[in-house]
């Protein structure tokens, strides 16, 4: 609702405006008509409370996910997603192209559902390299299944098929601990038309 005055000039001027706010992509924007004329403006790019994932692509505003896997499948050659929160993920989230992952002080967990101790892999680097940065833990669930077995990885580097470069880079405050299974694994049919790199600054921990 608004209060409005008039002009001898014939202009409006607007001396009070309430609104709601609707939520777009995790940006609140607000639109406000006077008379047939109608406006949307960004009041804020904070996010929602659910928003675990925050993508950024250069000078582009970020945006926020909740989910891992919808953050990778939004970003760009380039992008760095960074983690808000704790994160789960029952499907393996596949990297194709580079990228920076900030755990920003979080632990990403690989399982069957929230609530189970099976594990799954976290990620899978099919081409393009993974740099791993920030501070935090990637993991799985303690027990294996027919999907996630003993000879399965936290994370894998390499496809199967040739042609695509792959690589992961692990930071040096990065920990990978591996209750199940291997921690990384780096294979696959790439070479020798491609190349995999894997360099590790940080820990991988076998139990």
């Amino acid at each position: 609702s608004s209060d409005l005055t008039g002009n001898a000039d014939n202009r409006m001027y607007v001396e009070k405006l309430d609104f709601t706010g609707n939520t777009v992509n995790e940006t609140t924007y607000i639109t406000y008509t006077i008379n047939h004329l109608s406006t949307t403006v960004q009041t804020s790019s904070t996010p929602t409370n659910t928003a675990k994932v925050m993508v950024t692509n250069g000078t582009d505003e970020p945006a926020f996910y909740t989910t891992l896997v919808d953050a990778v499948t939004a970003a760009t050659e380039g992008s760095t997603i960074t983690l808000r929160d704790d994160v789960t993920v029952s499907d393996t989230v596949v990297i194709e192209h580079g990228l920076t992952l900030d755990l920003n002080g979080y632990t990403i967990t690989g399982k069957a559902d929230e609530g189970s101790d099976v594990g799954r892999r976290v990620l899978w680097v099919k081409s393009g390299t993974l740099n791993l940065t920030g501070k935090g833990t990637i993991t799985t669930a303690e027990k294996n299944d027919g999907t996630f077995a003993v000879t399965s990885s936290v994370i894998r580097v390499g496809e199967n098929n040739p042609g695509a470069d792959a690589g992961l880079v692990l930071g040096e405050n990065i920990t990978i601990t591996a209750p199940a299974s291997y921690g990384v694994s780096i294979f696959g049919n790439n070479a020798p038309e491609s190349k995999l790199t894997l360099k590790v600054y940080g820990t991988i921990h076998v139990t």
